[in-house]
């Protein structure tokens, strides 16, 4: 017999995500942030990425002609575990004028 030892729920009770509502809130309150924090919030949105996994993302973990972005999944405690996670066309065009304008050396 398989244990499920995976649970919606922390040890007292409460939820450990948050619930479609919420994330829709999220993701329109990354709209009043800088820049920098609008994308970060919206990566994690988009992806389901742990905010470590976000932080450590470098332009070139974003593959524009597959539209994805590649994350080194650290659940598992274990490196060189990469997960390609699509990303929506007009957040991957956002973000990509957001690296045009760093590397134009324009200020944010």
């Amino acid at each position: 017999m398989c244990r499920n030892t995976m649970s919606l729920h922390n040890g007292q009770g409460q939820r450990k995500y948050l619930n479609h509502t919420e994330s829709l809130r999220f993701l329109t309150l990354t709209q009043e942030c800088q820049r920098d924090t609008k994308f970060f919030g919206q990566l994690i949105y988009y992806t389901s990425a742990r905010l470590s996994e976000i932080y450590n993302l470098t332009v070139e973990s974003i593959d524009f002609s597959n539209k994805t972005v590649v994350i080194e999944a650290l659940k598992r405690r274990q490196r060189g575990v990469y997960l390609e996670i699509p990303i929506p066309n007009c957040f991957l065009r956002e973000l990509e004028d957001y690296i045009t304008s760093l590397k134009d050396g324009k200020n944010l």
